[in-house]
């Protein structure tokens, strides 16, 4: 008697030596997400970047850490590529 699949997201394929997703676009599918996620990541930290320049918060009193105008220009050069 065979075991049934554990997730219907899975087929066994015995000809194929083994379980493997049923869904080809799997891998499209995640690389999609990560890239989502990545930009979600780097747009979290341009506002937190942002926000901290805004209130004035330094990190390291009177230690220059990060090149801001640097920053504020790439951040600048995004919003104009996005049309924001």
């Amino acid at each position: 008697m065979e075991a049934a699949p554990v997730h219907a997201a899975f087929s066994k394929a015995s000809e194929l030596g083994g379980w493997r997703p049923a869904y080809p676009a799997g891998v499209a599918g995640q690389a999609l997400a990560h890239l989502a996620g990545g930009a979600a990541l780097l747009a979290g930290l341009a506002a937190a970047y942002t926000a901290k320049r805004r209130l004035g918060i330094d990190v390291f009193p009177g230690v220059d850490v990060l090149p801001d105008r640097q920053i504020e220009a790439a951040i600048g050069a995004a919003v104009r590529l996005l049309g924001w």
